[in-house]
């Protein structure tokens, strides 16, 4: 494994630790979308919110965050390390109860949709971080039918991920270079 692969796998675990998250913060997630002038509002909790600037919604209290917000940013960049590195990892499940059991145990991938929707939204207009928001939201969209009880996913996650865990690892590099972008 060459030092390059070796960093990016790290950067994610880097990040996490320079948030301050537990396993547990990051359970408590974050979710985001766009508001007013540009700026991105994240909603502790577990729905998306929409809300103008420094306005409360049943959602929970909602933040805006500018450019190079890195605070703010930094809680949602470990989530999906989390929820991502578990996701990664289910293919090695041999049926999808386990699945259930990962989910409860490390990170929110229940909620996993909520922390792309919010990616999405601080990181859309980068054309890579863009793309890898969209591969791990297909990868997630099976996961989700896993956690019904789908027994099928499995096979279709390991379909969809292929056999070389280090290419869907990296999706977070896109991620992490469009966060380091906007100035964090």
């Amino acid at each position: 494994m060459s030092r390059r692969t070796v960093r990016t796998l790290l950067f994610p675990l880097a990040l996490v630790l320079a948030a301050g998250c537990s396993s547990s913060a990051a359970k408590s997630g974050s979710s985001s979308s766009s508001a007013a002038g540009g700026a991105t509002t994240v909603a502790k909790s577990a729905a998306v919110s929409t809300a103008a600037p420094g306005t409360t919604t049943a959602a929970g209290a909602t933040v805006t965050i500018a450019k190079g917000d890195c605070e703010k940013l930094k809680p949602l960049i470990a989530t999906m390390s989390v929820d991502w590195q578990v996701l990664v990892q289910l293919v090695n499940a041999t049926k999808v109860s386990e699945w259930n059991d990962r989910a409860k145990t490390i990170g929110s991938l229940p909620k996993f949709a909520e922390t792309l929707d919010g990616l999405q939204a601080a990181f859309g207009s980068d054309k890579s971080a863009a793309d890898s928001i969209s591969y791990m939201r297909g990868a997630n969209d099976i996961v989700q039918k896993g956690l019904g009880g789908d027994e099928g996913a499995i096979a279709s996650l390991k379909t969809y991920l292929g056999t070389n865990l280090v290419d869907s690892l990296t999706k977070q590099a896109a991620i992490g270079k469009a966060f380091n972008d906007v100035g964090c």
